[in-house]
């Protein structure tokens, strides 16, 4: 497991796309980041309200990695990975 920089989401015309740090775990096929409510991990976290992109498939998900259990809720959304510098930033849809 590992942090990186990353944005997530497409935000609505004339607004920024926030950076902040996502949680990459090598061992399962999803990566992670947090709701602004667990601001322990960081203070910028994704907030779905902020993406125009969002989606969610309204189902939740556990994972289980190196003795952690995370679970939330599986959705979609335009992923970034990088502090938006055009080149060492890399942009997935969907």
């Amino acid at each position: 497991m590992y942090t990186m920089n990353c944005q997530l989401g497409t935000p609505a015309t004339g607004e920024e796309r926030v950076t902040q740090q996502c949680l990459f775990d090598t061992t399962t096929p999803v990566s992670s980041t947090f709701q602004p409510s667990f601001n322990i991990f960081s203070n910028t976290n994704w907030d779905s309200a902020d993406s125009t992109t969002y989606y969610s498939f309204g189902v939740d998900k556990t994972y289980t990695s190196l003795g952690l259990v995370f679970t939330g809720v599986k959705v979609q959304d335009t992923f970034c990975l990088g502090d938006g510098d055009v080149h060492i930033t890399v942009c997935m849809d969907e």
